[in-house]
């Protein structure tokens, strides 16, 4: 008895199918490596600049693509001092220091600073004796800033505290000149379609353009002007108070004439209560006296019964 074997008819052509489809797939893969896989690790070692992962580019050297932009020239001359000298610092200084005589040390402060071209902004001087105060705020050139401290501090019997301030303004400075010139570029540019203009509205439109450049360009010129006096002027602030030392010799003046008037004055309000009361007993006298007349009959009746 022979046993037959079941073959599919189209058997062949299935295995055939089979067979370019693993080598087609194989081919597939073996291109993906090569070609995606590669490109992937060459752009993760331009980025990490191909230093161990770095990222950081040596002198000398440029990452992909960087050959196609001009690189920026590199000052290693005297750009640091050309900085410096266009710098812009606000400087200000605060003192509270104790003193023996305030009137003698105030004015040795103002003769100083107008010496050095500066003047006093503003003064407070307050109370008597243990609480007498006096804070003086003081302009001066910049230049001068250290010279008028120094100063202060040897009038001072005592220096309580200091405190200095530099502020750089530079960048706010640079930004407000930079909007000031393109607003005078703008300015020029407005006049000049201003004067090619013919009809109505074209012209009212460029005036009120203009108008408002101008009023920004005044802004502008006000705010730099601000930055140039605080730049040039420093400004120091000086707290005094009177020393110990200085309160145990003194104390506090005696003034007779004012302690006899301020005793007048009582004498004469005492005067006036008393009058007051007078005034106060003549008034309410006939109710006192209807009062005393009751009651004495109201007496009289009991002692009676």
């Amino acid at each position: 008895m022979t046993k037959e074997t079941l073959v599919p008819k189209n058997f062949s052509f299935v295995i055939t199918v089979t067979v370019l489809g693993l080598v087609l797939i194989s081919i597939l893969i073996f291109l993906y490596n090569s070609f995606v896989l590669d490109n992937k690790s060459v752009d993760m070692g331009s980025v990490n600049g191909g230093d161990g992962g770095t990222g950081i580019v040596e002198e000398g050297k440029a990452s992909d693509g960087d050959d196609l932009l001009p690189s920026p020239p590199i000052d290693r001359g005297d750009s640091g001092a050309k900085n410096e000298s266009e710098q812009k610092v606000v400087k200000t200084g605060s003192f509270d220091i104790t003193v023996d005589d305030f009137d003698d040390v105030s004015g040795k402060i103002r003769k100083y600073a107008k010496e050095l071209g500066g003047f006093v902004v503003s003064s407070n001087d307050q109370g008597v004796g243990v609480d007498r105060t006096l804070v003086m705020t003081i302009k001066v050139p910049a230049t001068a800033f250290d010279s008028l401290t120094e100063r202060v501090k040897g009038y001072a019997s005592v220096v309580n505290s200091f405190t200095e301030s530099s502020s750089d303004i530079t960048l706010q400075y640079q930004d407000l000149k930079a909007r000031l010139k393109n607003e005078k570029a703008l300015e020029t540019k407005l006049v000049e379609i201003l004067d090619l203009a013919t009809k109505v509205t074209d012209i009212l439109e460029v005036q009120n353009q203009l108008s408002q450049t101008r009023q920004n360009i005044e802004v502008l010129e006000s705010q730099i002007k601000y930055y140039d006096s605080q730049i040039e002027m420093s400004s120091v602030t000086i707290s005094m108070s009177l020393s110990s030392e200085s309160l145990e010799v003194t104390g506090e003046k005696w003034q007779p004439v004012g302690i006899f008037k301020e005793a007048l004055t009582s004498l004469v309000e005492l005067f006036k209560d008393l009058g007051s009361l007078a005034i106060w007993a003549v008034v309410f006298s006939p109710v006192v006296f209807v009062i005393y007349l009751v009651a004495k009959y109201i007496t009289k009746r009991v002692v009676l019964k």
